[in-house]
């Protein structure tokens, strides 16, 4: 029986052995798996950091291409409208008349197109007729004015 013992004894101490050894290679095993995974991990950032470093780089270039183009644009849409200007004329004469002032509210001015303006001299019996580059009657507003007169120069600045 103690010959028994003794082996069984013999046999738990190698089980531990071969135990500690099996406990050991698995925690040699995941450290190396840990390792593998973080330099995989690693490697997989570095990647997609230059995949987006590439793209950003990609967008700043467009980014840039566009708006020297914009620019270009503008400089070429300037061009033409200073050269349309120049056709037109450059100095342009506008008529704007104030609202009648008289209590009758009769007005002595008559607008029969948009850049002729007729003048009734009652005491004299005639009339005279002016052109312009454009007339505004009293009715026409700070808005009209401004769309036909002096956008043009605004634009061409």
């Amino acid at each position: 029986l103690e010959n028994q013992i003794k082996n069984k004894t013999q046999t738990i101490e190698q089980m531990q052995k071969t135990n500690f050894q099996l406990e050991t290679a698995l925690k040699e095993a995941t450290v190396g798996e840990e390792a593998k995974m973080r330099q995989m991990e690693e490697r997989a950032t570095r990647e997609a950091r230059a995949v987006f470093a590439n793209q950003v780089l990609f967008a700043q270039t467009e980014r840039d291409q566009a708006l020297e183009k914009a620019q270009a644009e503008r400089n070429k849409r300037r061009q033409v409208h200073n050269k349309l200007m120049e056709a037109r004329g450059n100095i342009r004469v506008y008529c704007r008349c104030r609202p009648s002032r008289d209590l009758a509210n009769v007005s002595a001015a008559h607008f029969p197109c948009d850049d002729t303006i007729t003048i009734s001299r009652a005491d004299l019996g005639d009339s005279v007729h002016f052109e312009f580059d454009g007339v505004f009657n009293p009715d026409s507003t700070q808005e009209h004015v401004f769309e036909d007169a002096a956008k043009d120069l605004i634009i061409s600045a």
